[in-house]
């Protein structure tokens, strides 16, 4: 399938799902842009463009501004403009990390600790939500937690208590 297959699919669903939030059902939709319910089905179903007066009297049944469709066309699937009219906002730079040394002080001095006794176990310093104790165990020893470098330490969990060790300094 190439990428303008993709990208007409795309459109005809943001058509459709449009249509569907106004409570239109394709023949009234048509109808009311006086087009044939033959050419919003082929755009709908991503299998022809239709002429631009068509495409505008569509926009204008859907309440989109003239010449979205032909711009969520000309865009691809990957395009500036989602066929679903989410707000994307791109940013240049990342906002600083709360991970790593600069993260949550209690589990950067709670590494710290644990640094100072390699091997030791100790019990996770903070309360856990119910169930969520598995998720720390593969999360530490990845370093997907602050302060934890991955494969520095080990988790283990033993009746919904975490525990923790440093096993970097361990040989």
């Amino acid at each position: 399938m190439s990428g303008d297959d993709v990208t007409s699919q795309l459109v005809g669903k943001a058509v459709r799902l449009r249509r569907h939030e106004l409570g239109m059902d394709a023949s009234t939709a048509a109808v009311s842009a006086g087009v044939s319910p033959k050419t919003l089905r082929s755009l709908e179903n991503g299998t022809r463009r239709p002429q631009v007066a068509s495409l505008y009297a569509i926009e204008r049944v859907l309440q989109w501004e003239p010449g979205k469709i032909a711009r969520m066309l000309d865009s691809g699937p990957c395009g500036p403009v989602p066929p679903s009219g989410l707000q994307v906002e791109f940013v240049n730079e990342l906002p600083p990390a709360r991970g790593g040394r600069n993260g949550d002080p209690l589990l950067s001095e709670f590494a710290d600790i644990l640094r100072q006794r390699p091997g030791a176990w100790a019990k996770w310093p903070t309360k856990l939500r119910p169930n969520s104790a598995r998720t720390y165990l593969s999360a530490i020893p990845k370093g997907l937690v602050a302060a934890f470098e991955p494969f520095q330490f080990e988790a283990a969990a033993r009746r919904g208590v975490l525990y923790v060790r440093y096993v970097g300094g361990v040989q």
